[in-house]
């Protein structure tokens, strides 16, 4: 029970479909380690998944990069990552090699650091003296996905970073698109096949060659 004159404020949200991204991927290379399909991949299995991890990781970036330039003439997220970002695949993709059909669907949820656009900026972005949120407030976010900005910023406060204008200019106003991008390049990485499997792949076609090779060299005389 609240006290009198006391009131609670509740934020409803819509549901998204789908799960967290860092959940997925994890499941899906689990899922991929379990079944062993990338102890050695066939060379169409390579091509198909090399496929899907291309047509994630931009289908990420088309469908919430016009959403952060949207957003942005109002708030500014500073926390997008893979945590933050749901994602409803179709229902092959789960599994390495699977070939789901359809467009993954994305969307961008926990805007409890979000900011004030018109307050988060100075009119100009490389001014120090602007009294604008981005000078006071603590860098906020996972730190993994943090610019060079954002990491400066952190180091040596606003005054340093206004050292370099541009960077001063992508920590006030280009965050959630590096957020993003980084993101972008973890779905293809962690999507793409494995790096070793692909070399174990290498080594076995080039000691076949070389096995080859000397099937068909000439004998030499004792």
């Amino acid at each position: 029970r609240l006290p009198d004159g006391s009131c609670r404020l509740r934020l409803a949200m819509a549901r998204l479909r789908g799960e967290p991204l860092d959940k997925f991927l994890h499941e899906r290379r689990a899922q991929a380690d379990k079944s062993g399909v990338h102890a050695g991949p066939s060379k169409s299995l390579v091509v198909q998944q090399a496929s899907e991890a291309f047509r994630f990781s931009l289908s990420l970036v088309s469908q919430l990069a016009p959403t952060l330039a949207r957003v942005a003439a109002l708030a500014y997220h500073r926390d997008v990552n893979a945590h933050n970002i749901l994602v409803a695949a179709p229902p092959a993709a789960a599994q390495a090699g699977g070939a789901g059909s359809g467009e993954p669907q994305y969307g961008l949820v926990d805007f409890g650091l979000a900011v004030d656009a018109t307050r988060w900026m100075d009119p100009s972005t490389s001014n120090p003296y602007g009294n604008s949120d981005w000078e006071f407030q603590d860098v906020g976010g996972d730190c993994r996905y943090w610019p060079t900005s954002a990491w400066r910023q952190f180091e040596v406060g606003c005054f340093g970073l206004t050292e370099s204008p541009e960077l001063c200019a992508e920590y006030q106003t280009h965050l959630d698109l590096q957020g993003l991008g980084i993101t972008a390049l973890q779905v293809l990485a962690e999507m793409l096949p494995l790096r070793e499997a692909l070399a174990r792949q290498e080594a076995a076609a080039g000691e076949e060659a070389n096995a080859a090779s000397w099937r068909g060299a000439p004998a030499v005389p004792g």
